[in-house]
């Protein structure tokens, strides 16, 4: 059944995109499900699983990934010791004020 677009109102117009779209997702969705059960279904046929084929586990590994270690602090706040910093990063506000003010970087180091 064909629709004359001519003949309907701005707001007509928008609630039909809007229909459009809902659809277009709703189809998009369905296929991506399809294809995503076909592919699964391929990968158990053969008797792996999916890091086996995509490669995740292996590739982290070979890449020599770890976990991120903590940086060790190598500045401290003067007024207040339990602001401390790793030089890494943006630098906190405190450290950029004592610089400004004349204070010189070796007097924040950790000792």
């Amino acid at each position: 059944m064909p629709i004359s677009l001519n003949k309907l109102s701005a707001k007509e117009l928008a609630a039909l995109r809007s229909q459009l779209e809902q659809r277009q997702a709703e189809l998009q969705k369905q296929t991506l499900d399809v294809l995503r059960e076909k592919v699964f279904a391929m990968i158990e046929k053969e008797g792996l699983t999916v890091d086996e084929v995509l490669g995740t586990k292996t590739r982290a590994r070979a890449a020599g990934r770890r976990s991120k270690a903590a940086v060790p602090k190598k500045y401290r706040n003067p007024k207040s010791p339990h602001q401390e910093w790793s030089g890494r990063g943006r630098q906190p506000a405190w450290f950029a004020e004592a610089i400004a003010s004349g204070t010189k970087e070796q007097s924040l180091l950790i000792k």
